[in-house]
């Protein structure tokens, strides 16, 4: 966004503008945006400044669906209080979204018919995540929302000839990588 290449962003319950590194660079990317969607539960954020759209998402006690942490554990979460004047889900938002394009873009509908659920819920969202993640590192595919539910949280990835999660990912050192190797970029390096 910085150079320009990049003209329009979509920001999911994140605060860039004050959170990141080097923060001179990420206000110059933002202000360089000519389109930013903040979807956010707090309207007065450092990036809420930037947004052309605020969409009002829920906080974490409003939230009912799955959160995964930073050491890859997947959580089913329910509300522990109500939603707050007109805030909604994430996946309620994406889906939102989707059948606005959707109607937008009505050749991606198959013979007429829309492909987006129409009263898709926390558990079917899972569901199709969990199957695109089949045949990846991250396959979740033997992971289900009843396991979530009785067994409490999960680390990913659990797919199917496996009925436990990985506590580390490549331990084997091999890596999904042309060579199996871990491959490092300079530039990734750099900015560090």
């Amino acid at each position: 966004m910085r150079t320009k290449e990049l003209k329009a962003i979509w920001l999911v319950y994140t605060n860039p503008a004050q959170s990141m590194p080097n923060l001179n660079t990420v206000h110059d990317g933002l202000s360089n945006a000519e389109f930013v969607v903040v979807q956010e539960a707090y309207a007065h954020t450092a990036t809420t400044l930037y947004a052309d759209i605020l969409l009002p998402a829920t906080t974490l006690a409003e939230k009912i669906g799955t959160v995964t942490n930073s050491e890859r554990r997947i959580s089913q979460v329910n509300p522990a209080i109500k939603l707050y004047a007109s805030s909604k889900h994430d996946w309620q938002i994406a889906l939102e979204v989707a059948r606005a394009l959707e109607e937008l873009l009505r050749d991606n509908k198959m013979n007429g018919v829309s492909t987006l659920c129409s009263d898709c819920g926390p558990e079917d969202i899972w569901n199709e995540h969990r199957e695109s993640t089949s045949g990846r590192d991250l396959d979740n595919t033997s992971l289900s929302y009843q396991i979530l539910e009785e067994g409490g949280p999960q680390q990913w990835s659990m797919p199917n000839r496996n009925c436990f999660g990985k506590k580390r990912l490549y331990k084997n050192g091999v890596f999904p990588t042309k060579d199996k190797r871990l491959t490092l970029l300079q530039h990734h390096i750099r900015q560090l």
